[in-house]
């Protein structure tokens, strides 16, 4: 009987550390000023800083090391070819090559007084490097030598690159996306001309996705021919970085966060669970994971994507009602977890308060999909005693006592 008990308590605690887990978790670096850009090759990681340098991970994110890639300039961007070489810009205008997985680098001949801040390598090894003032250059030979491919752009202020189905597509600082059908002999504006600053350009099949710095994402389905305006759910218009894996769309925000698009962006919801600084300025997915760089805590972010991608938020089945459950382990301390239901799409909020009434946190405040979702309240700053937890969803609001014993 006694092993019997054991083995139930043993199992509730591993289900119970599973919902803990079902959230970001903040890697253990970098720490040396906030991450700019991040590539995946070869099982390694590799996180591009604003005043560190750059830095890589073999254990998906578990330890970091630094390279010897340290020039006190920012790494804005990273990319890699089909030969496994890495390539990363910078903002004092340099593009550096490494051939050994980043154990040693070498500078290429690209000579920009502008900051790289996108480098794209298309089919047959072409490296594209997108500049801040100096518009596009590029390279047939590893960076050995570099050419000017600027005729027929407007703006040669370029934030993002892509390429899909041979053809190559520009995202300007103030023009919109610009198009090339001859490797980038020369550009032609697409409709998409807003003022807002093309910030990331992603492919996902034969949707293109626009990321802008104040108009949201924009979406073309016919390679660029038309665009509109995809932004259902999205509730800030700062997209500064995409991801994309299958059908799956994530977004990251300048201060609300990171979104998904299950939907090929008909629709967006709010991954944010664990995650505490909501200022992204990189995704990636990797493997099973993705990792989201952010600004203000200058930490690298990493998630599971099935916590997501099945379901959003750890959904397993959509349930038939609403329901607020009781927190577990209850009495407490110093964290507990709060486990409810959604069965239709709502903004929720989850707030607890103490014995007068006053609240003391609020777990939750945002749109979440009709589902399963857990939050972790941690009480380690409160004092002991009787405080109460309550859900809105929609017209539905219950509230549940629970004790905090230290």
């Amino acid at each position: 009987m006694k092993k019997y008990l054991f083995f139930l308590a043993f199992c509730t605690l591993a289900l119970n550390l599973n919902e803990i887990n079902a959230q970001w978790i903040q890697t253990t670096g970098p720490k040396y000023g906030y991450v700019e850009s991040i590539v995946a090759t070869g099982g390694n990681i590799f996180a591009g800083t604003w005043n560190g340098g750059l830095f890589f991970s073999t254990d998906n994110g578990t330890s970091w090391t630094r390279t010897s890639l340290n020039q006190g300039s920012p790494i804005m961007t990273l990319a890699v070819d089909d030969s496994g070489k890495i390539f990363a810009g910078t903002w004092s205008g340099e593009v550096f090559v490494s051939a050994n997985g980043g154990t040693n680098w070498s500078l290429t001949s690209l000579a920009s007084p502008s900051p790289v801040m996108t480098l794209l390598v298309v089919n047959g090894g072409s490296i594209f490097a997108g500049t801040y003032n100096d518009g596009i250059f590029i390279s047939s030979n590893s960076g050995a030598s570099w050419n000017q491919v600027n005729t027929g752009l407007t703006r040669t202020s370029v934030l993002s690159l892509v390429t899909s189905n041979g053809n190559l597509f520009a995202g300007t600082n103030g023009a919109g996306v610009f198009l090339s059908t001859n490797s980038g002999a020369s550009w032609t504006q697409t409709n998409l001309t807003c003022s807002a600053p093309i910030m990331a350009l992603a492919v996902s099949g034969g949707n293109i996705f626009a990321g802008t710095n104040g108009a949201g994402v924009f979406l073309s389905t016919n390679s660029g021919g038309y665009w509109t305006t995809i932004n259902n759910g999205l509730t800030n218009n700062e997209v500064w970085s995409i991801a994309i894996t299958g059908n799956n769309i994530f977004a990251g925000t300048n201060g609300s966060g990171v979104f998904l698009s299950t939907n090929d962006g008909t629709s967006w919801a709010p991954v944010n669970r664990g995650l505490t600084d909501y200022y992204l300025d990189a995704l990636c997915v990797d493997g099973d994971n993705i990792f989201a760089g952010t600004y203000d805590s200058d930490a690298l972010w990493k998630r599971p994507l099935s916590e997501m991608i099945t379901g959003v938020e750890d959904n397993r089945k959509i349930p038939i009602s609403f329901e607020l459950k009781q927190n577990y382990p209850n009495p407490f301390n110093p964290s507990t977890i709060i486990t409810y239901s959604i069965s239709t799409a709502s903004k929720v909020t989850l707030d607890v308060y103490d014995i007068l009434g006053q609240k003391m946190a609020a777990l939750i405040n945002e749109q979440e999909v009709a589902g399963n979702h857990t939050a972790v309240f941690d009480g380690s700053r409160l004092a002991s005693g009787i405080y109460f937890y309550r859900l809105q969803a929609g017209s539905f609001t219950r509230t549940l006592k629970m004790i905090l014993v230290k």
